[in-house]
């Protein structure tokens, strides 16, 4: 189930929802997000908003995956530590507005 959880990441938050690479229908998107949850990194909802921040304000101290914080946390570490201010911060500044139009990322938040 772990190898499948990485296609909840990738297939699913990073690609679908976060960049809009692709469109998918309600089946796809639940299994998905059933996959992302598997794979215990946030809902839907904060990894998209958090990605967004990540690539708008890149290695800055709004960036969750700030690399300058070291490879570890760049990779693994922000799942274990409080953000930085800034990020909830300019998080307030990206559009997510389409997140929250999708029932299944409303539904998953609750």
């Amino acid at each position: 189930m772990e190898q499948l959880s990485v296609l909840g990441i990738t297939a699913g938050v990073h690609r679908l929802w976060s960049h809009r690479s692709y469109k998918a229908r309600w089946p796809l998107r639940v299994f998905l997000c059933i996959l992302n949850c598997v794979g215990f990194q946030n809902d839907i909802y904060e990894w998209c908003r958090d990605h967004r921040v990540h690539h708008k304000f890149t290695e800055t101290n709004a960036d969750p995956h700030n690399v300058k914080r070291g490879f570890f946390f760049a990779h693994i570490g922000w799942l274990m530590c409080k953000k930085h201010p800034e990020v909830a911060k300019k998080g307030k500044t990206v559009f997510v507005e389409d997140l929250m139009a999708d029932p299944i990322v409303r539904f998953q938040r609750q």
